[in-house]
């Protein structure tokens, strides 16, 4: 795993805090500070760096899998998901649509 740039939480914020976590790996992904298939750190791992009980980092890794941006497996860890494949999706989405 490289090394995952600092997340930085506004305690403060109505916006919850899992929110600000995945709107931060949204905006590292997309700036390509996070490119494409970098695994991210453990639920337990990040969780404690960002001084945030598990849960929190989980429903952020949950929102942004249910956005495409993150892929993950059991025992293999999360990995960013490559823009391709979520532009692909999207392509796909409106195909079935129309």
């Amino acid at each position: 795993m490289e090394r995952m740039p600092e997340v930085l939480l506004d305690r403060r914020s109505e916006t919850p805090l899992f929110r600000q976590i995945a709107d931060a790996i949204r905006r590292l992904a997309q700036a390509g500070s996070l490119p494409a298939g970098v695994k991210l750190p453990a639920t337990r791992v990040f969780a404690k760096r960002l001084g945030v009980h598990r849960r929190t980092v989980v429903a952020a890794f949950a929102l942004l899998q249910e956005e495409g941006w993150l892929v993950s497996g059991v025992g293999q860890g999360t990995f960013i998901r490559e823009i391709k494949e979520l532009v692909d999706a999207d392509i796909k989405d409106l195909k079935d649509v129309y």
